[in-house]
C-alpha cells in the first residue's frame, strides 16, 4: 500500500517537482494550489494527468484549508504525510 501525501503549493517550483517525484515513486498524492480553474488550471491538469488528485487550498484562508484537507482525506482515503510547501508573500516599503 502506497503512502498518501498532501502537498501544498504544488503549482510550481519545489512543490510541482515534489509531486512529480512522489508520483514516480508510487505515492498517492493530493496536490493543492489556488486557482485550479483559473491561473493554475494548466498545471492542475498536467499533474492530474500524471495521477495526482487536485485540491484547491488557499493557505491564507482557514476555511479553505479545512475544506481542502478534508477533500484530500476523502480522495485518498486518509493521509500519512503532509508537506506544507505553500508560502505567503508580502511586499513592503
Amino acid at each position: 500500500m502506497s503512502k498518501k501525501v498532501l502537498i501544498t503549493g504544488a503549482s510550481g517550483g519545489f512543490g510541482k517537482l515534489t509531486v512529480k517525484t512522489l508520483l514516480e515513486k508510487g505515492y498517492s498524492v493530493a496536490a493543492s494550489m489556488r486557482g485550479i480553474n483559473a491561473k493554475n488550471k494548466g498545471v492542475a491538469d498536467e499533474l492530474q494527468g500524471l495521477g495526482a488528485q487536485i485540491v484547491e487550498i488557499d493557505v491564507t484562508d482557514d476555511t479553505s484549508v479545512e475544506n481542502g484537507v478534508q477533500k484530500a482525506v476523502d480522495l485518498l482515503k486518509g493521509l500519512d504525510i503532509v508537506i506544507n510547501n505553500a508560502g505567503v508573500g508580502t511586499l513592503g516599503m
